[in-house]
């Protein structure tokens, strides 16, 4: 269940993390509901997969992400890293192919094609988790995380 920007509160009682809901496209004077949930989970990155876990062990779960789901290895940081090394060292192996008696040679690299499609891999991260993560039944809220009081915690500062 996917929820947009501020439009939440997430809080917990005496061993039960509850979710408040406020819609912002609803009567603004109304209390915000209440959603119990056994696990609230912050950050969708590694912690993403605990949150689903969890959810299609049957609990109910609440994941808070505040950027892209996937996290940073997926997003901006190993996976687009090593994919443009792997460019880097193709073109390396080519240049150097004569050391193991390959007859080849390198006539430059599509800088663009290569951005590309990188970008295009990362551009998928978060819509594919997005349906992970829906096809798992945790409840996703968008937004910053931050800890109203002692027992509440908000989203974007509800």
């Amino acid at each position: 269940m996917k929820r947009t920007p501020n439009e939440y509160a997430v809080g917990w009682g005496t061993g039960i993390m509850a979710a408040m809901t406020q819609h912002a496209s609803t009567d603004t004077s109304a209390e915000p509901t209440v959603q119990t949930f056994d696990l609230i989970v912050i950050g969708g990155g590694r912690a993403g997969a605990l949150a689903m876990a969890a959810a299609n062990a049957g609990q109910r779960v609440a994941l808070i992400e505040r950027d892209k789901l996937g996290g940073t290895c997926p997003n901006r940081g190993c996976i687009p890293s090593k994919m443009l090394i792997g460019f880097a060292e193709t073109g390396w192996h080519v240049q150097h192919a004569a050391q193991h008696f390959i007859d080849a040679e390198f006539n430059g690299a599509n800088l663009d094609e290569i951005f590309d499609s990188v970008n295009t891999s990362v551009a998928a991260v978060d819509p594919g988790t997005e349906k992970r993560v829906e096809a798992s039944a945790a409840h996703l809220f968008r937004g910053e995380a931050r800890f109203g009081d002692t027992k509440t915690l908000q989203v974007n500062g509800l």
